[in-house]
């Protein structure tokens, strides 16, 4: 916690810096394809992966420090989803489908650098990138199996599994640091107003799973002594691609304080 205290506080610094500037409020979501991504499980030929949908939704808070270059910080939502089918099943009927998926939900804290251009443009090149920090909310899985096998479809919940000491099992880490590059244009709609339409790319830079989760999916055999072995599985990673669609409002804090006098000095001196 006091690790996850100070990555709060790091990435909020930005906000409170700069706030007394005149500040920036962006509200944005992306519908992606979703990709949970492990060598393993590309290698195991009983399963397949199917096309799967993710979403990331963000609010941030940011401060442009010149005509083209800003920074925002702020806090969000992920859903992260890898879909598998049955090999043996994959060319049968969906209801004859023996299918299954896998489901992340996160709170994410990003630093967004932004980078623009021809500010006065009604329609102006835009781009954010920067890394995140993911907190990790549920971890499930589910599999469905054909309506005519007899078996109840199976649920499970990776974050409340637990081994023989009753201890709990980190399937999945707490913490995912990432990256993430939104890419395209932003169109004035008015004064304060801009509306953005980008391309979304984000990737984790750390592991997805944590030490127990070659228990639940295929891993490789490792000796360790002549006589015994342990399990062990790749680096996984978290990797989505898609289309956001955000919208930016501009609080001039600074014009609501200024009085303009020029008019007040002329009147005086005319007067004179």
């Amino acid at each position: 916690m006091r690790i996850l205290f100070l990555v709060i506080c790091a990435f909020s610094y930005p906000f409170f810096s700069f706030s007394q500037k005149g500040l920036e409020l962006t509200i944005n979501n992306s519908i992606n394809f979703s990709f949970i991504l492990n060598q393993n499980d590309q290698q195991e030929a009983s399963i397949l992966s199917r096309t799967s949908i993710g979403n990331t939704s963000l609010v941030t808070v940011g401060h442009n420090f010149s005509k083209t270059l800003g920074i925002a910080t702020g806090l969000g939502f992920t859903y992260l989803q890898q879909n598998y089918v049955q090999t043996t099943t994959a060319k049968q009927l969906k209801i004859l489908q023996e299918t299954s998926f896998r489901a992340l939900t996160y709170i994410r804290l990003p630093l967004l650098f932004r980078i623009s251009s021809s500010p006065n443009a009604p329609v102006q090149f835009f781009m954010r990138l920067g890394p995140h920090l993911d907190a990790l909310i549920t971890a499930r899985g589910r599999t469905k199996y054909p309506f005519n096998s007899g078996r109840s479809d199976k649920k499970i919940d990776y974050r409340n599994q637990y081994g023989s000491t009753e201890q709990p099992l980190n399937i999945f880490n707490s913490f995912v640091f990432g990256v993430s590059i939104d890419l395209g244009v932003k169109i004035q709609l008015s004064e304060l107003f801009d509306l953005l339409i980008l391309a979304h790319f984000e990737s984790s830079l750390t592991n997805l799973e944590g030490e127990s989760a070659p228990q639940y999916f295929p891993a490789d055999f490792r000796a360790v002594t002549p006589n015994n072995y342990i399990l062990v599985r790749h680096h996984t990673h978290g990797l989505m691609v898609g289309l956001n669609i955000g919208l930016t409002y501009r609080l001039q804090s600074d014009s609501m304080f200024y009085q303009p006098r020029s008019r007040y000095r002329s009147r005086y001196w005319r007067a004179q």
